[in-house]
Order: C-alpha cells, then structure tokens, then sequence
C-alpha cells in the first residue's frame, strides 16, 4: 500500500483482500508510539506542532503528511518542542480501513469481534 507521506507498507494483516483503489487508514491517537512496536510497524515522521506536559502525561500534537494529530504520551517526550522532527510508530493490526465513500472495509479482529 502506498501511503500519502510517500512511504510504503506491505498489504498484510487481512487487507491483502481489498481491492486496488484509494483508502483512508485510520486508528485511535492512542495506538500511535515513540517507541518500537514491532518489526512490520508503520514508521510515520512528522513535526510537533504543540507539546502539553500535564505531569506524567504529555499531549502531543503533531503534523503527519500535512494532516494534524494528537495523542497522549505516558511520559514527557525530549523532542516534543514545537518545530522538532519526531518519529513515529504504529502497529498494522490496529488499523481501520476506510473506501473512498467512508465505509469502513477493514478493522482490527478486536473491532470486527465486537
């Protein structure tokens, strides 16, 4: 799968199925990472826009191909300063998988259970 950083990402995971055409990936802020989630993670750079240190939690607001997003970190994050360049993680098996009339084709077996 091509993605709109420019980056690419191997159809696995049960989206090996869907069709060639244009989808939306989407997941849950949480799920992103700073650290390693595994060997077929989907590494995402970006730029901090905004950093909040609220105690032990940090929220973090980042730009991501043009697109902004937030998310809550356990702990302060060294290169959360507005302006810094910041990679991140995400676990293919949490994705959720959007066509082009914003029905959801794929999900993780979690959701697809529920």
């Amino acid at each position: 799968m091509a993605l709109a950083t420019g980056g690419a990402i191997l159809a696995t995971h049960g989206f090996a199925a869907l069709p060639d055409g244009t989808y939306t990936i989407g997941f849950r802020a949480h799920q992103l990472a700073l650290g390693d989630v595994g060997s077929d993670a989907i590494r995402l750079h970006g730029t901090v826009l905004v950093s909040e240190i609220t105690g032990s939690e940090s929220y973090i607001h980042v730009v991501v191909a043009g697109t902004a997003a937030g998310w809550r970190s356990p702990t302060a994050c060294a290169n959360s300063i507005p302006g810094a360049e910041i990679a991140l993680q995400l676990d293919p098996h949490r994705l959720f998988v959007f066509d082009e009339a914003g029905r959801l084709v794929g999900a993780p077996l979690q959701a697809q259970a529920a």
